[in-house]
């Protein structure tokens, strides 16, 4: 059995954006995007992973331990196994 896929686009949808639409626009594959989005997620983690060592060290171990895992959320590729 055969079939076919109609896609129906609005006039227009497919026209160049001008040079200032186009600067509003994230750049191609996102990869800037994502890599500020990255960047802040390391300095919200470094940020939580340094409130924990601040509550560790003055003995608030479960608001270290909170501070700690919060920041394993943000990367958790930087636990050690």
């Amino acid at each position: 059995m055969t079939y076919m896929l109609l896609i129906h686009e609005p006039a227009g949808q497919r026209a160049t954006p001008t040079e200032a639409e186009g600067r509003k626009l994230p750049p191609a594959g996102c990869a800037g995007t994502m890599a500020r989005m990255n960047e802040d997620a390391n300095v919200q983690a470094r940020e939580q992973f340094l409130n924990g060592l601040a509550h560790f060290q003055a003995g608030r171990l479960q608001q270290a331990e909170q501070c700690f895992e919060a920041s394993l959320v943000l990367v958790p590729g930087r636990a050690p196994r």
